[in-house]
């Protein structure tokens, strides 16, 4: 079987997603379960300036690609835009659920 992602080391227990819509190389928490101190493994900083690479673009390219090319109106195109700001970060969030690994402090 195939060791889960995003659960306790201890106890194997999955956190909670809101750890993660915060998370970063400085976190750290106790596991709701059994109170051991986890954390994530550390990333690169390159990890999170592609994400935020991707967020940045996944918002501005359809944004003008909805105002220049097909000529919507701005509220329309950044309703567009948002949409698929949301896609992308829950992709993202997804990604980062399915690929973090935690680890005992």
């Amino acid at each position: 079987m195939e060791k889960q992602n995003f659960v306790c080391p201890h106890c194997g227990k999955k956190q909670q997603l809101k750890k993660l819509l915060l998370l970063s190389n400085f976190s750290k928490w106790n596991c709701p379960y059994c109170g051991t101190e986890i954390a994530p493994e550390k990333k690169s900083a390159v990890h999170g300036a592609v994400y935020g690479v991707l967020g940045a673009l996944s918002t501005a390219v359809p944004a003008n690609y909805c105002l220049y090319m097909l000529n919507y109106s701005l509220p329309k195109s950044m309703l567009i835009a948002f949409g698929c700001g949301i896609i992308c970060c829950a992709l993202i969030i997804n990604h980062l659920y399915k690929t973090i690994k935690l680890i005992k402090i």
